[in-house]
């Protein structure tokens, strides 16, 4: 089991995930972690998947009071067969490669998903600590709508496979194919790099959106939170 821990207050600085507990020491575990997390005031947020266990986690965390929230494990086999659409000549998107854009990013990022601007400042500092550098596993991007910094995603590679995470566009610029525009970049970049695999997260808003780029659902992982 994997548990992150900080003195943040939001949710994704504070997550468990991996469980593999038998049954014999489910309640107990639950029990000390619930209370670590609460008497520190902090929030809990608990990731599940098919090979969580045990496999009723997901009703013992229901019981204590977790808020569910679904999403689709997604992948696609990686080739030169995308609808790539066209992109709108007022339209760019580019990697992040400076501080100054990585606080453009954060900020967009956290305006689209509808966080606290309180955490800009924590993501700036995780992301800025990982690098910049332009071999870096991790890479940031950023859609400009007329110079105006409207959609992200990040890209993580790791031995053959490309991650996409944190495709997300300001509520005011959605439905006008930035989203298909910032897939497509990924597509490509992944593709230059020799990456044969990658795989995402999907929402329910944008599952549609990835089923056009070829990503099939394999699982569904459920984020649960406890406030």
């Amino acid at each position: 089991m994997l548990m992150l821990k900080t003195n943040i207050p939001c949710p994704l600085f504070n997550s468990i995930c991996r469980a593999d507990l038998s049954t014999d020491v489910i309640e107990e575990t639950l029990d000390k972690l619930i209370s670590e997390y609460q008497s520190a005031s902090l929030p809990i947020l608990w990731w599940t998947s098919p090979s969580t266990r045990p496999a009723d986690l997901d009703q013992r965390l229901l019981a204590r009071g977790f808020q569910a929230e679904e999403s689709i494990g997604m992948a696609s086999n990686l080739r030169n067969e995308y609808p790539l659409d066209r992109p709108r000549l007022q339209l760019s998107i580019r990697r992040v490669k400076s501080n100054n854009e990585l606080k453009t990013w954060c900020y967009v990022m956290c305006t689209a998903f509808g966080m606290s601007n309180d955490y800009i400042e924590h993501f700036y500092e995780l992301f800025s600590s990982i690098g910049l550098d332009p071999y870096n596993i991790c890479r940031h991007y950023l859609a400009f709508e007329n110079d105006k910094a409207v959609a992200t995603s990040t890209m993580l590679i790791n031995d053959g496979v490309a991650g996409f995470y944190n495709i997300a566009t300001i509520e005011e610029f959605r439905n006008m194919g930035i989203g298909s525009a910032m897939m497509n970049t990924l597509i490509t970049e992944s593709i230059s790099k020799k990456c044969r695999l990658s795989i995402l997260h999907a929402s329910q808003s944008g599952f549609n959106l990835y089923k056009k780029f070829g990503f099939n659902n394999y699982c569904n992982i459920t984020q649960y939170s406890l406030i």
